[in-house]
Order: C-alpha cells, then structure tokens, then sequence
C-alpha cells in the first residue's frame, strides 16, 4: 500500500527537488507576463463587464465609454506600479518583502495574508469568467459549469505542486488562451 501511495504522489506531485533547483529563477518575458499580469486580466475581463450591465439597466450608457477609458487607465497604471516594483525592489521576495522592508515584519506578514485571500477571490471569479466565456462560445457546454470550474482549478492546484518548472509554461498557456479567447 506504502508503495501505491508513493508511486500516486510521485504521480500528481513529481519527483522531490533538489534545493539547488528550488532557488528562484528569472523568467522570460513571454512567462513572467501570465505570471505579474493575471490579476489585471482577470480584473478587466469580469468587472467592465458587470459595470456596462449596471450602466444598461440604469439607463446610463453614454457612460459607458468614460468606463472604458477608466478601465484602459487602471490598467496603465498597474502596470507601470508593477513594472516599477520589478525593476526597484529585484531581491524583496515579491510584495511581502518590499513591505516587510518598508514597514516592518508585521506589515509584510499583513500583505501576504492579503494577498492569499486576493489569490483565492481572484481564482474564484476568474474560472467562473473563464467558464462563463468557454459556455458562450460553445454553447452545446451548458450544464457543464461547475465541472469545467473544477477541472480549471484541479489543473491549477497540480501544476502548482508540480513545481516551479511546469507552472510558468502552464500558466502561460493558460493565460494566452483566455486573452485570445477574450479578444474572439
């Protein structure tokens, strides 16, 4: 038995890693954008979205395109906060470091639990988009939302315990698909 349960973790989590192999590595472009960039994607894809249909039902759709240059302005300045946390702070660990190193252990512990609760409503809502968008292009999948919804996220959570090797490469397949399936 011992051994049925070490060949199915090997299985869904792989082989163990050496620590030399665990240390961080810097990422292509074309890999860290689906990284840095999947909470903005996310951010645009549902919430413009639920603002047109509030501004619909309310009547108000000449505000509709200031909501859009909103969005396109958030989006800007996300990416120029990030850009410029990447190119500053290179050796903080990410934002718990930068905060731990501004404003102390307990700050830095404040933004990472922050963040995990972020990640976990972020998920949330970005398969049920992405489920959302897959069942309006093929319409014959509808029924099918909570299974695809947790096939997405059982795919997530093993590439996650995969390693640090198959995540970037996942992750970027999975967020070119959902941004051309978007953009269609």
């Amino acid at each position: 038995m011992q051994t049925y349960m070490a060949a199915l973790k090997r299985i869904l989590v792989g082989a163990p890693v050496e620590t030399q192999e665990s240390r961080p590595r810097a990422l292509s472009p074309l890999r860290a954008l689906p990284i840095f960039g999947a909470s903005i994607v996310s951010a645009v894809v549902y919430a413009p979205d639920a603002v047109v249909e509030a501004l619909r039902e309310g009547g108000q759709t000449q505000a509709i395109p200031w909501m859009a240059s909103g969005v396109v302005v958030i989006m800007l300045l996300l990416g120029a906060a990030y850009r410029n946390n990447v190119r500053e702070f290179v050796d903080t660990r990410g934002d718990y470091g930068l905060v731990s190193r501004h404003l102390g252990t307990r700050g830095g512990v404040l933004a990472g639990a922050s963040l995990l609760v972020d990640y976990f409503l972020t998920l949330a809502v970005s398969v049920a988009a992405g489920v959302a968008i897959i069942r309006y292009v093929w319409p014959s999948l509808d029924g099918t939302e909570v299974l695809m919804g947790l096939a997405i996220i059982a795919v997530m959570v093993l590439t996650a315990l995969r390693g640090f090797r198959q995540r970037p490469r996942v992750l970027a397949a999975v967020w070119f698909t959902f941004v051309a399936t978007v953009v269609t």
